[in-house]
């Protein structure tokens, strides 16, 4: 151990032993640090990937929210270095592909990926996307499902079957829900969208959970 840990031992033994037991859970943090979220799933940097988010179903008020998840799951995964900067497909191609498909011939992800040139294909929908869950407070919530799928393969690599759930909550508001104007309405959002590009980021490394985005 230590020094610096043997001082923080020392500390923590001494307030325990004025104070009871009260302190024990934010002292043990402050000792320890924040708890720590592992990864779910390993990204080789190597491989040429797309993030394909998807909205068959139009689940999300506008389609500019995709491209705002996208560039923010982009982003980090980027500057975490992932991904390669020559390696990462840009998301507009799998959105652009995947428009093309016909009514009755629908695109599989997989053939999405191939068309594009990504031999991996992280690939999120969504179940639902709101603001507000009672129409009076400002709560955002957005529940997605992830699937990682391998186009050379054509395998599924995350999770073995099945989606991953996704959820993403931001913290509430103050402001009621019908006191905010559309261009806030709108920010909102444009927050939560970037909220879930974080959260989809963070699945492929450990980091330190927050209070503002709830896992």
């Amino acid at each position: 151990m230590t020094p610096n840990r043997l001082l923080a031992a020392a500390m923590l033994f001494a307030i325990l032993v004025l104070s009871g037991c009260n302190v024990v859970a934010p002292v043990a943090m402050a000792v320890e640090g924040p708890p720590r979220v592992p990864a779910v799933f390993e990204l080789d940097p190597e491989r040429p990937t797309v993030i394909f988010v998807d909205d068959r179903h139009n689940v999300l008020p506008k389609r500019s929210l995709r491209t705002e998840m996208a560039r923010v799951t982009e982003r980090v995964l980027l500057d975490r270095e992932l991904i390669l900067q020559g390696n990462l497909i840009d998301h507009r191609a799998a959105l652009r592909t995947a428009s093309r498909e016909l009514p009755d011939e629908p695109m599989s992800v997989v053939e999405v990926g191939r068309r594009i040139g990504a031999e991996v294909v992280v690939y999120i929908s969504f179940d639902n996307f709101m603001i507000t869950r009672d129409r009076v407070s400002v709560h955002p919530l957005c529940n997605g499902n992830l699937t990682i799928y391998d186009t050379v393969t054509n395998t599924q690599l995350f999770p073995p079957a099945g989606e991953y759930a996704v959820r993403t909550s931001l913290p509430p508001k103050t402001s009621p829900f019908q006191s905010l104007s559309l261009a806030e309405r709108s920010e909102v959002e444009r927050e939560l969208a970037a909220g879930v590009g974080l959260r989809l980021a963070r699945l492929f490394f450990e980091y330190e959970l927050d209070r503002d985005l709830t896992n």
